[in-house]
């Protein structure tokens, strides 16, 4: 009998990805339904999935009943729109319609028998509470709507539980912290959650995963210095405090995290937190080169660390330009003396003892790169323009937190 699964608010289908490995590796037939109201998304898993039932429906008119086959799920996902309930929304109105989205599903316990619920969104999520006149949340009634919208789950006979995960945890190259609903109805079995299976230092598991394995260290990107547009301040002393915290007497790549007041990141580490815009991130790997020979360069990086979506990445990359005749290349995992950082520009500008200098090339991080931070298999299509592309990735679930949510609950199926 197959398994039969169904995936609301869908987008580029990480969680169909992880919940359908899940599935596979363990020989179980399925059948599976995804639902988006936006075309591209829906392009995009029709693309990856030509074997899952895929809808394009507004899933506040959409009748679940019209769209299941059977009327019957032994599981059902959802990932309603989380911008209006994230942090990184900041101090800009709220919108109640798009805050709602979970009460949708609501619907779909009603219309259709659904064994096993699970939700995904951000951890602020718990917040969700009403809105004043200008949009903003009534801070004295905070979690009041996530309170009322949980009962309401449990009122339909189920058995609720909620947590929030590190999905490096899981095996993703990022640190994203998602928050995750289980709901089983009574009589259906209990609530099961994955056992980490990776760790930060190694100690339970396996080492977290870094962005490094997932970036193409070849591109190396444009200098910053003479640019026709030159780069604000601000992006240049995140750069220079990376550079006065990474390279020091071992040059090595670090990210520059362009928000929220976080400057540098461990190329080590996973990525934080991948968002629909990406531009939140850059990556500096450092490759010498021989500025009297035509430029030529040698790649010095290690596996870099951290990943954001749209783009919120840039490339960075320090080079080492030979300035006198004899200059040679110099292998960038030799010593290298203490890098000066003592301004924007001259902070990032370091001179080495032996007169030369390291140039910074910078770009933003691939949607091809992106997507492996979220572990899509290499050959995964994301349809659309770049912008569109990293939008789909910024709202998709790491496919290896959902497959750990899905393998968790087939252990009690």
């Amino acid at each position: 009998m197959n398994y039969l699964a169904g995936d609301l608010f869908c987008g580029c289908g990480g969680m169909a990805t992880g919940a359908i490995n899940a599935l596979v590796s363990r020989e179980i037939p399925y059948e599976f339904w995804a639902v988006n109201h936006w075309e591209r998304a829906v392009q995009t898993m029709m693309v990856n999935h030509p074997n899952v039932h895929v809808f394009e429906a507004d899933l506040s008119s959409a009748r679940p009943i019209d769209i299941v086959t059977g009327g019957r799920l032994n599981h059902l996902h959802a990932s309603p729109s989380c911008t209006h309930h994230s942090r990184a929304c900041g101090g800009r109105p709220r919108s109640d319609q798009l805050r709602a989205q979970p009460n949708w599903v609501l619907d779909w316990l009603d219309d259709i028998n659904v064994e096993r619920l699970s939700i995904e969104n951000v951890p602020e999520f718990t917040t969700w509470g009403p809105l004043d006149d200008n949009g903003k949340p009534v801070k004295s009634q905070k979690g009041t709507l996530f309170d009322l919208w949980v009962k309401s789950i449990e009122a339909r006979n189920y058995k609720v539980e909620w947590r929030v995960v590190n999905c490096a945890d899981y095996g993703d190259a990022t640190t994203r912290k998602r928050f995750f609903l289980k709901a089983v109805k009574k009589g259906c079995g209990e609530i099961r959650w994955p056992t980490p299976s990776y760790s930060k230092d190694g100690s339970t598991g396996l080492k977290w995963r870094s962005v490094g394995e997932c970036l193409d260290f070849s591109d190396t990107g444009t200098s910053i210095f003479g640019r026709k547009k030159p780069l604000v301040p601000a992006t240049l002393e995140r750069i220079a405090v990376g550079a006065e915290k990474y390279w020091g007497i071992d040059i090595k790549p670090f990210i520059v995290r362009m928000n929220r007041n976080c400057y540098a990141e461990s190329i080590d580490d996973p990525c934080s937190a991948i968002t629909t815009s990406g531009a939140h991130h850059m990556l500096c790997t450092p490759i010498v080169v021989d500025h009297c020979n035509n430029g030529v360069c040698q790649d010095g990086s290690e596996p870099a660390g951290v990943v954001m979506t749209h783009d919120r990445y840039s490339l960075v990359t320090p080079m080492v330009l030979g300035q006198q005749g004899g200059a040679t290349c110099r292998p960038a995992d030799e010593p290298c003396p203490t890098l000066s950082c003592a301004g924007a520009v001259r902070g990032i500008f370091p001179q080495l003892a032996d007169g030369r200098i390291i140039d910074i090339r910078i770009r933003m991080l691939r949607p091809d790169e992106l997507a492996k931070v979220h572990s899509f298999p290499d050959d995964y299509i994301i349809t659309g323009n770049r912008c569109e592309k990293v939008k789909q990735i910024g709202n998709s679930v790491p496919v290896r937190t959902a497959e750990a949510m899905m393998a968790a609950d087939l252990e009690v199926a």
